[in-house]
């Protein structure tokens, strides 16, 4: 069921959206194909960020994820080829990352630095079953796709460093109503990726520079996997570590996140 337009949900959206209208954004709807439409946020024409380079920003799964991450790379790429944009950069945090890195791989003529943010692209099967016993679930679908409070409040747990000191049910249950819209969708894509089903890393150094920025205390991708993922990437790879911060540093320390980000664009 959807939030009704008087909940904290529906309230926060319409915030966000004029933050992202008030700094320079409008948001579009593009038909890739005939069964692919991206939604995705870009400068207005008259925005003076027109002049500069661009940076696709790729979110992680959960709200508005839809698509399998295979295909949603190469709609991305479509995406950014119809809009005339030749060369870009790309950052994806954790799902987002996955799509990252596979958008560098494909396009190593058009991508011209990564950033992977919270994102084991080197998960293997033995990380994902230690991933379902760290959060105490069978499924990554009890995880990721929190149907209740109290499966809301894990996934809560497992994503970040400082805690709210109260997570009432009535709130919980407002802001899970966003993991609803699409479900099925999102079940399919988790279905479809193929990240973590076997034993053997998928991974090969890239053309480009990287950068790996990850949460000290990430208990969805444990930091062992960026120190992994930095000697499987190549030697134009460097690491940020974000001090007390977990599967999500651009949210729990945004300052020090965007700074390290800036610094490796410039």
């Amino acid at each position: 069921m959807a939030a009704s337009c008087f909940s904290f949900i529906s309230l926060y959206g319409r915030y966000l959206r004029r933050t992202f209208t008030a700094a320079g954004l409008s948001q579009e709807t593009v038909d890739i194909d005939a069964k692919t439409t991206i939604c995705y946020w870009c400068p207005r024409p008259d925005s003076r960020s027109m002049e500069k380079p661009s940076l696709v920003l790729i979110h992680g799964f959960g709200p508005n994820s839809l698509f399998q991450w295979k295909h949603q790379a190469i709609s991305l790429g479509k995406l950014l080829e119809n809009l005339g944009v030749n060369r870009y950069s790309v950052m994806g945090t954790s799902y987002g990352g996955m799509v990252a890195y596979h958008m560098a791989s494909m396009w190593p003529e058009r991508v011209e630095k990564v950033v992977i943010a919270s994102s084991a692209v080197n998960m293997i099967q033995k990380d994902h079953e230690e991933l379902l016993e760290r959060a105490k679930v069978k499924i990554i679908d009890d995880l990721m796709l929190p149907k209740t409070a109290a499966q809301l409040r894990n996934l809560i747990r497992m994503t970040m460093f400082k805690l709210p000191p109260v997570l009432p049910d009535f709130l919980l249950n407002n802001f899970h109503t966003l993991f609803a819209e699409n479900e099925e969708e999102k079940r399919e894509l988790l279905k479809g990726i193929t990240i973590g089903r076997d034993n053997t890393v998928h991974v090969f150094p890239l053309q480009q520079e990287v950068l790996i920025v990850w949460g000290e205390h990430d208990q969805i991708f444990p930091l062992k996997k960026a120190f992994e993922l930095k000697e499987l990437l190549g030697e134009k790879v460097q690491l940020e570590v974000l001090k007390n911060t977990s599967h999500g540093p651009q949210v729990e320390d945004p300052n020090k996140f965007n700074a390290v980000v800036k610094e490796f664009l410039c």
